[in-house]
């Protein structure tokens, strides 16, 4: 699986690994409102293909259970650990993809947590991941305090470099960076939009 079609799953909001892809960890939460659940996340979900891409045959919607602790993806049902998070006039999702911590640098011993800006217009919903290569750039610069370092080339799972970014501060100071500071992508990593709930077929009874 290649990091951007892990992404899109993420996006999809299902437990999609990351290992192998440049990730930025922030030490704490932006400093805003914070909920577990937005009423309008709940409901029936379907990736918006980028271009001219076509969705394979078999790509089904999901369902966003109520209360936005599980999702039920090709029948089964799987938990769901969000956060949504309003800082700054902006929307971020914090999003745990797996069983550990996400951490960065040698033994991993800075651990922090997986943040997306999302923006929602009616029932479409984008998605922007960090850009990993100026926070990486601007730790190294001394603008950000941190800690960044290239994936071994025997974990990555791309051509391009790759890297894992720690960005240190407690709540206020995180808003305020992310407030003063271009952090995410210009260009959504992917969309989703709302659909009917599929139909429910039943099967003719026997005279």
């Amino acid at each position: 699986m290649t990091c951007r079609n892990a992404a899109s799953l993420l996006l999809l909001l299902l437990q999609a690994g990351l290992a192998g892809c440049s990730m930025t960890v922030f030490e704490s939460l932006p400093a805003g409102a914070v909920t577990r659940c937005d009423p309008a996340w709940p409901g029936y979900w379907q990736r918006i293909p980028k271009d001219s891409q076509a969705l394979p045959p078999d790509a089904g919607a999901l369902e966003i259970l109520p209360g936005c602790r599980s999702v039920i993806a090709n029948g089964e049902e799987k938990p769901l650990d969000l956060t949504l998070i309003d800082a700054g006039g902006h929307q971020y999702l914090r999003f745990k993809p797996g069983e550990g911590p996400d951490c960065a640098g040698e033994g991993r011993t800075r651990c922090g947590l997986l943040l997306f800006r999302y923006e929602r217009d009616g029932d479409t919903i984008s998605l922007y991941e960090a850009d990993h290569a100026w926070v990486s750039a601007a730790i190294q610069r001394g603008d950000l305090e941190g800690y960044s370092a290239p994936i071994p080339p025997d974990e990555a799972k791309a051509e391009s470099p790759l890297r894992r970014n720690f960005v240190a501060g407690d709540a206020d100071r995180i808003a305020a960076l992310l407030a003063r500071h271009p952090f995410f992508d210009n260009q959504p990593l992917a969309r989703i939009r709302r659909v009917p709930a599929p139909a429910v077929t039943t099967q003719p009874q026997e005279p």
